[in-house]
């Protein structure tokens, strides 16, 4: 892997750049898990999450509330979670 983390933790990454730098961050992510490194993401950005995640979990309360995989995943079902009403999430 030489120079390429294991684990990247990037929280709220994009939050504060323009579209084009958002672009580049989500693609640069995307390149890392391609090329063998787990990435976790920490973002209240439901495009975001959606764009990015092969599986999203939930807190609210500091509590996790839901687990949801790529498969089983909208944006519906997201916001309600965020929110803190329960939905058909997998925890």
């Amino acid at each position: 892997m030489g120079d390429q983390p294991r684990v990247l933790i990037a929280a709220h990454p994009t939050r504060g750049v323009d579209v084009a730098a958002m672009k580049d961050i989500h693609s640069h992510l995307l390149g890392l898990v391609q090329t063998g490194s787990a990435v976790l993401l920490l973002s209240s950005e439901l495009e975001e999450l959606m764009a990015l995640s092969h599986r999203v979990l939930v807190m609210f309360r500091g509590r996790f509330v839901a687990e949801f995989s790529r498969e089983h995943f909208s944006e519906r079902d997201l916001g309600c979670a965020m929110a803190g009403i329960e939905v058909g999430g997998e925890l």
